[in-house]
């Protein structure tokens, strides 16, 4: 078997890998040229974050507000109730009555509001059973309900009176509200808003932090209505005597607040 020697010439095999080693040697300088970078201490500081506000908690607080508005209009609600032996019987006579006392609200309310059937009913009634006995129908009971809404606040007591005088005989409701509360509203919130924040900030500078942004907000809101009921028995004397005061919005507003403090 040949064997080539080391001081002999070449063989084509070794023609052959001699460029192919000479190639990898001719790299091998170029890559070894090239230094790995290295982080320095100047490098290493001005890369480095600077100290960040971070989030340590959470504040929840609360605001409220009332803001009054005066009440420019009226809603009356009234009702006629009739009873007789039969349901035919008992709704004859209501709707008798009920008419004539719609013809004296509407001359009282004339053109300043709106007048409307808001319910009717027509139910029996039972007699009280002795112990072991059965109920039974003893008469019925009809009632027709109207509301009427003022645009002019000073005319309720007069529309009272001529309902109760012309046969109306329960009064079901009576209440003022503001045609347009949105103003009040939102100026409660402004207030409830300011309240609450005011509040915020002294508890996270209390704790040794800064307050953050906002991070949840919610309003609730109510419009008191001043409500009256009155018999009609009360209103049939004389003249009734009645004040629309003001309706009092009322808002309530709860925000969560991110609590922030500088370090690292």
């Amino acid at each position: 078997m040949f064997r080539p020697s080391a001081t002999g010439p070449a063989t084509p095999l070794m023609r052959l890998a001699a460029p192919v080693l000479l190639l990898a040697s001719a790299c091998a300088p170029a890559a070894a040229a090239t230094p790995a970078p290295t982080m320095t201490a100047a490098a290493s500081t001005a890369s480095a974050p600077a100290p960040a506000v971070r989030d340590t908690g959470v504040i929840r607080v609360s605001g409220t507000a009332d803001v009054e508005v005066p009440s420019d209009r009226a809603r009356l609600r009234f009702a006629m109730e009739t009873e007789a032996k039969s349901a035919a019987e008992a709704a004859d006579a209501n709707a008798a009555q009920m008419s004539a006392v719609l013809d004296a609200v509407r001359a009282a309310v004339g053109d300043d509001g709106t007048i409307g059937t808001s319910g009717y009913g027509l139910s029996p009634i039972y007699s009280r059973p002795e112990p072991g006995g059965m109920q039974s129908i003893t008469a019925y009971r009809a009632q027709n309900h109207v509301e009427v809404t003022l645009t002019e606040v000073d005319r309720v007591g007069a529309v009272l009176d001529a309902a109760v005088r012309a046969g109306a005989n329960r009064v079901a409701e009576l209440s003022f509200f503001a045609s347009d509360p949105g103003p009040a509203r939102l100026e409660a919130i402004r207030e409830a808003t300011a309240t609450a924040r005011a509040e915020a900030e002294v508890l996270a500078a209390a704790l040794g932090g800064t307050l953050g942004q906002a991070l949840e907000v919610n309003v609730s809101s109510s419009g008191g209505v001043p409500m009256y009921r009155m018999r009609a028995a009360e209103m049939a004397m004389a003249d009734t005597p009645v004040e629309a005061g003001a309706q009092t919005v009322s808002v309530t507003v709860n925000i969560s607040f991110r609590l922030d403090s500088a370090g690292n």
